[in-house]
């Protein structure tokens, strides 16, 4: 199996071998979540998706630099945040 993103971390070299699939998998599946959502509510910044996928707000925000990585997102101009009141980044979807 081919996978479009970048995989972090997610697993040790000391881990069996379905633990590292496992991860790929999950990983490939965050991803391509954030990036549904993200197409759906351009300018958003990773706590509002977080908020509207109704997921912690530390995957989403794990998620789009993969997807910038990758050239299927990118980062757009600071402001404050509706879900946390913050000064945040903005992130909208390349097609």
């Amino acid at each position: 199996m081919k996978f479009l993103f970048s995989i972090t971390r997610l697993f040790r070299r000391s881990d069996p071998h379905t633990s590292a699939l496992a991860a790929r998998m999950v990983s490939a599946q965050q991803t391509k979540s954030v990036l549904m959502f993200l197409i759906d509510n351009p300018h958003s910044t990773s706590a509002e998706l977080a908020k509207v996928m109704r997921v912690d707000r530390h995957m989403t925000a794990r998620r789009l630099p993969e997807l910038e990585r990758s050239g299927f997102a990118e980062r757009g101009t600071p402001r404050k945040c509706t879900a946390n009141g913050t000064m945040a980044i903005t992130w909208r979807a390349i097609l």
